[in-house]
Order: structure tokens, then C-alpha cells, then sequence
């Protein structure tokens, strides 16, 4: 039995075409990130996933999951997306081409009922119509298939940083077996250097051999059935039986060494490999001098998640400060532990005043890529409150939900819901020095840290809390607390460079800005910012440290630790 999928592809890769159209506005469009939703697929059991970048053509790759008729299984496949003909600068009706390769792919059900996929088949290419709203970077079209106009949404990061590296993912995946290979670029910077490329996979332990060896590297802890004990995920390559293996640092074998040329690779991560053999694992590709110093600077990148009971969280941990570069003046910090993550939203209610709100356990999703869970608002004693009483439950509010969805290490998509009123953002990791510091699991103790970023806090006084985001030598710091009146209120220290006495120190902010759902969110001025203090840290050892600070003349001193939610916990650099 053969059918298929041409219709599919081109409606999933239209979604991808009008996102594109927010970065016209810039002078070039080469790292516009893309990512879009067909809203109505046909059959309505498909999903699609798909990003690119740039513009006027926008290259990327496709994923489609879809349980065909008559089959009992689902059946993923994707592979290259080109989008041409993209006029950008405004809002208004967007036109243009999509190409998708393969453009349809066949599939042959087996005795027992399940199908597997079989043959691409020849690229093939479509026309959209999309309307495109700059103010939000959001847009719905359609596009024709056969006589029935599908409709799709679609949103852009038009400010998002450059990826890693570029990458082409080229996937299949049914119940028998799995093939991911993947198109590599080398960053400039790095052409010409001698070094290795490296095929991985952060792995269930339930899966990989030798998995209890002391050299192990533990990476993680699956996400599966709640009911359920979840299991490790650590370090493993594939041997050429097609089986999961532990490896450490030292032992982690490269796929190809030599220079790195502009030409990049194709490298091949699983190649019609047993789907039980991987079941949960999520696969990487990536480079370096060493395997340690790729893991160490973070040059590497998700190529695949295989579906799974128990799927492993993505690398590199998510630990970090979130925001939007076209609305600056609100932000997200996310602190991940595990499959679990703790994010604080910084922004500003109807009247202008600060508001934070907080998803204290959002859980890693059957995806692998997307955290979720319910929002909170709380009140509390004022900043200086001496003793500071824990909240309790009288202090703790639902407002609604939030999810985090990861497109790439660097870029996600952050949607959530406060009183009814639904926002969706783009977001990125903000960088206010070399890079973002790169965050890895760890089992060791943190006791010898010199990268301070974490979630910190006093465990006798919960319900406030310190962010503390370090690149280079200098820390950016927020603040979450409250007031006299016991309202919430967040302060800043944007930039605490290190000091000649070993702390770090800076002046702190309160600011004001547009409401947390303002559509366009316009960037707060000098007029929005009050200096109200100086904040001073100072760090005894890796997880304990004394922050000072002075607010409105009232000065405040405590003793601070990394705050632990879940494990295992992480280490940045």
C-alpha cells in the first residue's frame, strides 16, 4: 500500500513563509528565526514542526508526525524547506513560494497493521497568501489544497540571534526504525581549525549499555509517565551493532576529524537504526577541538527528539535570561533542574507598576522541548521585613498558565495567560557580554563554582528570591520581592561588574513600562528607569554568598544560597 504526502508538506511549509516578514525591517534578514503552526491539518491527527531562517529566502528544515489511515502507528518524517519571494517592510498581504524536499514521502503498512515510511519522493513547491501584522509579529494565511484552503498562524523573531551553527535536519522515523542525518556549517571563526565533529545522544539509562560505570556522564532526568520512577539520562553513542552505549568525555568517538572546512558536513547520527534501541533519546550533532571543549563552549545542537516513554530534556540546560530585543524593558528568567523548570516574569500591569509572576514547576512535555505549568502571583512582607515570614498559601494566587517552547538552544516561544488575557512572545537568551554562559547538568557539588548564574534565596524566607544571570566578569541581577503594602515588586541591577575585592557591585532600578499585553510593546525610556540603590554580591564559595543592597535609603543585607527544586542541578561557565 503506497500514499502520499505532497498536500501535507506544502501546507506545513507555508506556515513557515509569512513568520519570515518581521524582518524585513532590518537591513539583512540571515538570522530571522521562523516558526509557524498549520492550524487545520488534514487529516487533524498530523503535526507539524518546522523553522528556517533569513529572507528574501528563508532556508530550514520540516518535521511532519502523521498516523495515516488503516495504520496503528504514527509515522515522522522531514527534511529541507526553501521559502522565496518574501516582501517584508509592513504589515499586509504576504505572497510567495514554498519548497519542500522530499515533497511527499510513501509509506507501506505491515501484517500486523503498523506502517513503516518508505520512499522520498521529488521536491515539490507551493503558493501561499498570508496576512502579516507587524506590530506583534504574528500573521494567519492559507494555503490551497487541491480546493481547500487550509489555514495556518505563524509568528517571527525578527531580532533573534545567529544559531549556533547552521543545520539541515534530514529525519524518519516510524516503529521499526529510525534515520537522522544532518547538514553542518562551521562557524567562521572556526574554518580552518583542526578539530572533530561528534554524533551523541543524551539517553533514558534503560536504554544504553554500561550505563552504571563511575565515568558515566549524567545528563538529565527523563520526562514519561508521572505514575512512574523517571529515568536518568546520560552521555551515549551508537556502536555499530545500532546500540545505545555510555561513554565519558574521554571516551566519546568522533565522526570525522581534520579542518574545518567552508563546505561543512553531512554527518550521519542514526542510519536505519532499531526505533527501540533510541526510543526517548534525544540525538546532537557537534564540533570542537575536543569533545570536552564542545560540551564545555556549547557548540552543538539538537537534531532530533525519537518518541518515546521517558524522553530526555534538551542540552544545553535553559538556565539563563530571556527577552525580547525589540521590547526591552521585560524579562524572563528560567532556571532548569531536570525535566523541571522555575521561570520569573518580570514585567508591568495596566497601571505601569512592576509586576512578577512565577511558574514555580513547569514540567518537560511528552515533546521534549516544551516546559508547562501553572502561573502564580503572590504578596508578602515588605523587602526589609525583619524577621521575613515564609508565605503561605493566603499569599500565593493562580492567574493562569505558561509554556516555554524551544525552537533552538537560543530561541523559544513563550506563551501564557494572566486574569484571561492571553500573550505570545518570541524570546531569546540575552547576552550582555562575550556569549551566554553555557549551563550543563551536574551530580558533583557546587561548592567550587566561579560562575554564580542561578535561581537564589534563603530557604527560611520563602517567597522572594534573587536571578542572577554571569557572563564574563559581570553579573546582571534581579530582584523579586515586595513592597511596604506587600505588592510585588522587582528591581535591577543590570550590570555588576566584578570588583578589585572580589564582589560584585552596581546601582539598582525600579522601572516602569507598557502593560504586560501591550500590542506593540514599545521599549522603556530614560523617563520609565529610577536609580534607587547600589546592590552588592559577595560570594564565600560556589553555593553560598551575601547580598547587600539599599532600596529608597533602607539598606538590606542577607545570606543567600542556590536555590535546589529538583535534580540534578547544573554547572555554567
Amino acid at each position: 500500500m503506497r500514499a502520499r504526502y505532497g498536500r501535507l508538506l506544502a501546507a506545513a511549509a507555508l506556515a513557515l513563509a509569512g513568520a519570515t516578514a518581521a524582518h524585513a525591517q532590518n537591513s539583512t534578514g540571515s538570522d530571522a528565526l521562523i516558526v509557524g503552526a498549520v492550524t487545520q491539518p488534514q487529516p487533524p491527527d498530523e503535526r507539524f514542526v518546522f523553522g528556517c531562517r533569513g529572507f528574501p529566502n528563508c532556508v530550514g528544515s520540516f518535521a511532519i508526525t502523521r498516523r495515516p489511515a488503516g495504520c496503528s502507528n504514527s509515522l515522522t518524517f522531514g527534511g529541507d524547506i526553501l521559502i522565496t519571494g518574501l516582501t517584508l517592510g509592513q504589515s499586509g498581504t504576504l505572497q510567495g513560494r514554498i519548497t519542500t524536499n522530499p515533497g511527499s514521502i510513501d509509506f507501506a503498512r505491515q501484517s500486523d497493521g503498523s506502517c513503516d515510511t518508505g520512499a522520498d519522493g521529488a521536491p515539490q513547491s507551493s503558493s501561499f497568501v498570508a496576512n502579516w501584522n507587524l506590530a506583534n509579529r504574528n500573521g494567519i494565511g492559507t494555503i490551497a489544497i487541491g480546493n481547500t484552503p487550509v489555514p495556518f498562524v505563524f509568528s517571527g523573531d525578527v531580532d533573534a540571534r545567529p544559531p549556533v551553527f547552521p543545520m539541515i535536519v534530514r529525519s524518519r522515523i516510524d516503529t521499526r526504525r529510525v534515520t537522522v542525518t544532518t547538514d553542518i556549517q562551521f562557524r567562521a571563526q572556526d574554518l580552518g581549525r583542526n578539530g572533530s565533529v561528534y554524533a551523541f545522544a543524551s539517553a533514558p539509562v534503560t536504554l544504553v549499555r554500561g550505563a552504571l560505570a563511575t565515568e558515566t556522564v549524567k545528563l538529565g532526568i527523563a520526562r514519561g509517565d508521572p505514575k512512574a520512577d523517571p529515568p536518568q539520562c546520560v552521555l551515549a553513542q551508537l556502536n555499530s551493532a545500532g546500540q545505545l552505549v555510555a561513554v565519558s568525555l574521554a571516551q566519546l568517538q568522533a565522526f570525522t576529524t581534520g579542518a574545518f572546512a567552508a563546505a561543512g558536513n553531512s554527518v550521519t547520527i542514526l542510519n536505519n537504526t532499531p526505533t527501540p534501541n533510541v526510543a526517548g533519546a534525544s540525538v546532537y550533532v557537534g564540533y570542537g577541538t575536543s569533545a570536552g571543549s564542545m560540551l564545555g563552549d556549547g557548540i552543538f545542537r539538537n537534531a532530533a527528539i525519537i518518541p518515546g516513554n521517558a524522553t530526555c530534556p534538551p542540552l544545553p540546560y535553559m538556565t539563563s535570561l530571556w527577552w525580547n530585543p525589540a521590547e526591552s524593558g521585560w524579562g524572563l528568567n528560567i532556571n532548569q533542574q531536570g525535566s523541571i523548570v522555575f521561570a520569573t516574569l518580570f514585567t508591568y500591569d495596566a497601571a505601569r507598576a512592576p509586576l512578577w509572576l512565577v511558574m514555580s514547576g513547569g514540567s518537560l512535555q511528552p515533546d521534549g522541548l516544551t516546559f508547562l505549568g501553572d502561573l502564580y502571583r503572590t504578596t508578602g512582607p515588605a523587602f526589609n521585613a525583619n524577621p521575613f515570614t515564609p508565605i503561605g498559601a493566603s499569599n500565593v494566587t493562580q492567574v493562569g498558565t505558561m509554556s516555554i517552547s524551544f525552537t533552538e538552544a537560543d530561541a523559544a516561544t513563550l506563551t501564557y495567560t494572566h486574569n484571561g488575557v492571553s500573550v505570545t512572545k518570541q524570546i531569546q537568551r540575552q547576552v550582555f557580554g562575550s556569549r551566554s554562559a553555557n549551563c550543563l547538568p551536574t551530580v558533583e557539588a557546587r561548592g567550587a563554582l566561579v560562575n554564580y548564574q542561578d535561581l537564589w534565596w534563603i530557604p527560611s524566607e520563602s517567597g522572594w528570591g534573587l536571578n542572577i544571570t554571569h557572563q564574563d566578569s559581570t553579573l546582571f541581577a534581579t530582584l523579586f520581592t515586595y513592597d511596604a503594602a506587600g505588592r510585588g515588586l522587582w528591581l535591577v541591577l543590570p550590570s555588576g561588574p566584578l570588583q578589585a575585592d572580589g564582589s560584585y557591585f552596581g546601582d539598582l532600578f525600579r522601572t516602569a513600562g507598557p502593560a504586560f499585553d501591550s500590542v506593540p510593546f514599545t521599549p522603556i525610556g530614560v523617563a520609565d528607569i529610577t536609580n534607587v540603590g547600589t546592590m552588592r554580591l559577595r560570594f564565600t564559595d560556589g553555593s553560598n554568598g551575601t547580598l547587600t543592597y539599599t532600596y529608597q535609603g533602607a539598606s538590606v543585607t542577607k545570606a543567600i544560597t542556590r536555590q535546589v527544586f529538583s535534580t540534578p542541578q547544573f554547572t555554567c561557565n
